[in-house]
């Protein structure tokens, strides 16, 4: 099936910092706001998944005393409020980022993702035993939502400090002896999911109508005097952009359709062979598309494992992250590609011994890939168990098995968090450019790694090569050589010059 147009969704992570008179209105009138707590009580407060236990340890932000009814973590809600006297954030933030957006009256139209049910502030106060059951559906993909999310994590204090000074609020020579968090600003970790959008102009501009909202730019205020400057969007180093590729529905009436409704119309997904080909692009380019991210986000720990893990020699071992975020050990290299295979390539001296041999490697690792990927009788359900068991990987696979009317999109997760709209339309572009690419590829029949492991004809090849292939502007293609150059930057400070 050849598609004139893909369609793409983003979710955007990121920090919300704001001023406590936003905050407020979102909290029953009696409710206490605890700034300073103990770290035995932001231990017990903590509300990531266990799985981050290593590096998000603590509750970053203020704590409440009042009940919440909010459905996210609230047996933890609860059981901290009996032993600690307080809790931490429910929905508070989400109805406050919510508001920000009503009283912009962008263009964007948000929900806040939650149980159906709420009960009001008089049954709080009426009884202790909360028996209203909640059932939180599927978030519907017609319109914006914001969520939260157990990796994400409010700013801690020397966070929190950074931002405020970068933006002008507190001096550092001011606030020096004074304790973070008697200062009247706190944050806490969302996401906002965008409604399903064309990959066109038309899209993009949604998207860029959501961002000039996060990032409270002066157009987008103009008319809010005073409150434009209570609230700031940051990322640390626990946010991701994820991008959705998929098909447009060719039923009007798709987006009505009810989420588990057994009597709905199944969305479209790309053809096998589409999908087989993004498969080995992805095996093949994994390397060369990690140089042009952010160190901490290459394959490895917790967040991000790889995708080529079924085509190694050995298992990949996995490494935990330390408490900077970053994958501890190997940085998330490949067992089999120690070198920097973005420099192997084109280079103009003769390989060393053991360059030529990473080389080697590379190319019997790509023709372990081909055949895996094009075996008889693949499947995409067998496609998916090869590329990603799980969904934590580089780019996920899981959602193109979806039956229950939601999108049946490949996503792609390793962009670091990211509010900058330009480097967001660039990373969507190029996930666009990649399923487009396998789709010719699977049309085209042609065989474009060879049984040596040569990449059209090429013993290596480079993310310019997929570029190239892709069909990318000149203008992109500067654009993404200067990030390039950035994250190299980066990986040379950190000492990490492996991919």
């Amino acid at each position: 099936m050849s598609s004139a147009l893909l369609t793409f969704g983003v979710e955007i992570e990121h920090v919300l910092v704001f001023h406590s008179s936003l905050l407020r209105p979102h909290l029953p009138p009696s409710t206490l706001i605890i700034r300073d707590l103990s770290l035995n009580t932001r231990l017990a407060l903590r509300d990531t998944s266990q799985q981050y236990n290593a590096t998000r340890p603590y509750y970053n932000g203020w704590a409440f005393t009042s009940p919440s009814t909010y459905p996210y973590d609230k047996e933890n809600r609860q059981r901290c409020l009996q032993t600690h006297g307080c809790r931490g954030y429910a929905d508070e933030a989400l109805k406050l980022e919510q508001q920000i957006f009503s009283d912009k009256a962008a263009s964007v139209d948000v929900d806040v993702d939650a149980g159906e049910e709420y009960e009001t502030e008089s049954d709080v106060d009426a009884s202790e035993e909360d028996e209203t059951e909640f059932v939180v559906e599927p978030m519907s993909f017609e319109r914006w939502h914001l969520t939260r999310d157990n990796s994400l994590t409010g700013l801690d204090a020397s966070e929190l400090k950074s931002v405020l000074e970068r933006h002008g609020i507190i001096r550092n020579e001011d606030e020096e002896d004074e304790n973070l968090w008697d200062w009247d600003w706190d944050s806490s970790g969302l996401e906002l999911v965008s409604r399903v959008l064309p990959l066109s102009d038309l899209g993009f501009r949604e998207l860029e109508d959501a961002l000039a909202v996060l990032n409270n730019n002066a157009a987008a205020a103009a008319a809010d005097g005073e409150q434009s400057k209570k609230y700031i969007a940051a990322t640390n180093r626990f946010c991701g952009l994820h991008v959705h590729v998929g098909l447009p529905h060719p039923d009007a009436s798709y987006p009505s359709l009810a989420h588990g409704d057994p009597a709905a119309v199944v969305p479209p997904t790309f053809a096998l062979k589409t999908l087989q080909h993004l498969a080995l692009l992805l095996a093949v380019f994994e390397p060369h598309i990690t140089a042009l991210h952010a160190p901490h986000r290459a394959p490895g720990g917790v967040d991000l494992r790889s995708n080529r893990e079924s085509f190694l020699q050995e298992p990949e071992e996995h490494v935990d992250e330390d408490d900077s975020g970053y994958a501890s050990g190997d940085s998330g290299a490949d067992a089999e590609a120690s070198f920097d295979l973005e420099k192997l390539h084109g280079m103009s001296l003769s390989p060393s011994k053991e360059e030529e041999e990473a080389i080697k490697e590379e190319q019997q690792l790509r023709k372990r890939a081909r055949d895996a990927i094009f075996a008889d009788g693949m499947t995409v359900e067998a496609l998916t168990d090869l590329m990603s068991p799980t969904r934590e990987r580089v780019v996920n696979f899981t959602y193109l098995e979806r039956t229950d009317g939601q999108a049946r999109t490949v996503e792609f997760r390793q962009m670091e968090g990211c509010l900058d709209a330009r480097a967001i339309r660039n990373w969507v572009g190029f996930c666009g450019g990649v399923v487009r690419l396998a789709e010719r590829l699977g049309e085209s029949g042609k065989d474009w790694v060879d049984d040596e492991g040569k990449v059209w004809g090429k013993e290596t090849v480079g993310w310019r090569d997929l570029s190239w292939e892709m069909g990318m502007s000149e203008e992109d293609v500067e654009w993404w050589e200067g990030r390039w150059k950035r994250m190299e930057e980066e990986r040379e400070q950190r000492g990490d010059l492996s991919q």
